[in-house]
């Protein structure tokens, strides 16, 4: 089958796949391009009423490749939790006004940076940082120390800046208390326990009217990255795509891929983590079929994304994402449940309605903002850490 013919196949075939899925269940024979001896047929079974819950490290049934995701050694329990509350903020980027900048600017980054013994830091610390990376843009507020100890005593105060803005900044909680005790110490605060509400200042009504801005897969704060490298080796999987040809061709049906521009397509997607647990349709394969199936997959999961902030790729399995439809009630869950997981929570970042030319991310570490135009930084980008080794090693 020539490659126009092919992509003419696929094109259609797609359609179908996807009307099938929206049916809720055909189940449909895709015949690839391969050899009739090659086995190159695959079933697509839309499964119904479960979702299975696919953890970080957990490749899950049938995974397409070899893991191209990066082992980060992640701890879920010091990842954000989402906030019970959908009244409070959810993204610490979002706003972009002065004080918000400031607060993820180099004033959050020193305070994260500032070596504590593992005890609060103290006023004088905060007026410090503030002198050297605030100047006069912006003024603390509500900083009280009433029993004399040299602290606050709330753990929180105001940064107001010049032009009237204002945040909520909580003092950095200890990480290495959050270690021994392997708690999240506080719904919604990151690893590094530096954290503030863009509905400042510090009292301030969080209203469900102020909480409830639309976040869609390009809203920034959403994803996460480490500043140290990639999350996903994505050379990696475009070399086991080409490698297995019968295989891709199921790959590119599901995602409706141009099967003659694949690298291409790769490297006009990012790699980012998964703040929160997210619901997506994933993929396995099982003998001749391919099983599409409503997953929830744990947040820290390192997935690519299109232009659009949509999942499309889990880089663990090499396993092709499609959006969910939603999960109904009483709906039978399979797989372990992980730490702070709850169904109520997880979540489906809808398509924002156009590209975005740069992604605003947050540094799992820091909380601060790290900025990546989408796509392939490099040929030979770096990568975070070590690879998943497969489920075999």
């Amino acid at each position: 089958m020539g490659s126009n013919s092919l992509l003419r196949f696929l094109t259609g075939v797609t359609a179908v796949v996807l009307a099938a899925a929206a049916a809720g269940g055909v189940v449909l024979t895709l015949q690839s391009g391969a050899a009739p001896d090659d086995g190159g047929e695959y079933g697509l079974v839309r499964s119904s009423g479960a979702v299975v819950l696919e953890g970080v490290a957990e490749p899950g049934p049938g995974p397409f490749f070899d893991p191209v995701a990066v082992d980060l050694a992640l701890d879920p329990l010091l990842l954000p939790l989402p906030p019970l509350n959908e009244a409070t903020v959810v993204s610490p980027h979002h706003r972009n006004s002065a004080a918000d900048l400031l607060a993820a600017g180099p004033f959050g980054h020193r305070l994260v940076q500032l070596e504590r013994g593992g005890s609060p830091l103290t006023i004088a610390a905060v007026a410090d940082v503030a002198g050297e990376t605030l100047a006069l843009s912006a003024a603390l507020e509500d900083l009280i120390d009433s029993n004399g100890d040299g602290r606050d005593d709330d753990g929180r105060f105001t940064l107001a800046a010049l032009d009237g803005s204002a945040v909520c900044v909580r003092l950095p909680v200890p990480r290495r208390l959050a270690q021994a005790q392997g708690l999240q110490l506080e719904s919604g605060i990151p690893a590094s326990g530096y954290w503030w509400s863009s509905y400042g200042p510090c009292g301030a009504p969080e209203t469900a009217q102020a909480g409830s801005e639309a976040r869609v897969g390009t809203t920034a704060g959403v994803y996460g990255a480490t500043p140290s490298g990639e999350v996903c080796d994505v050379g990696a999987l475009a070399a086991q795509l080409e490698a297995d040809p019968r295989v891709a061709e199921a790959w590119v049906v599901i995602l409706g891929v141009d099967p003659t521009a694949i690298g291409d397509y790769l490297d006009g997607l990012t790699a980012v983590i998964l703040l929160r647990d997210t619901v997506v349709t994933d993929h396995f394969l099982d003998g001749s079929r391919i099983l599409a199936r409503s997953a929830i997959l744990e947040r820290g999961t390192a997935v690519l994304v299109d232009q659009r902030g949509v999942p499309l790729v889990r880089c663990l399995s090499g396993s092709p994402l499609r959006a969910a439809p939603p999960i109904p009630p009483g709906v039978t869950v399979e797989g372990a449940p992980w730490a702070g997981f709850s169904l109520e929570l997880a979540e489906t970042l809808p398509a924002a309605s156009r590209a975005t030319s740069r992604f605003v991310l947050m540094d799992l570490v820091t909380g601060q903002a790290v900025h990546r135009a989408p796509g392939v930084t490099g040929a030979l980008t770096r990568l975070a850490g070590p690879l998943f080794p497969p489920a075999s090693g």
